[in-house]
């Protein structure tokens, strides 16, 4: 019983770091971006812009929001 706690500790502690990892700011996969600018309307800080027909997320005014991320129908955006 007390090896089956270890385990199931171990397992969330795993995917808490793992949820910590993961959990950065937007970035826009240049390759999938088609430049529509969908998602530069939609950025309530306006943290995005449009570069060589590409999305740019200025990190540093992003405040994490996602709409970003929930608005590119091309999932150039994680």
């Amino acid at each position: 019983m007390r090896k089956l706690l270890v385990i199931l500790l171990l397992c969330v502690l795993s995917l808490s770091l793992f949820a910590l990892i993961e959990s950065g700011k937007p970035t826009v996969w240049r390759q999938r971006c088609v430049g529509c600018g969908d998602c530069v309307e939609r950025c309530p800080v306006s943290a995005i812009t449009l570069h060589e027909g590409k999305a740019i997320i200025d990190a540093d005014a992003c405040i994490d929001c996602k709409i970003c991320v929930t608005t590119c129908q091309y999932r150039a955006i994680r």
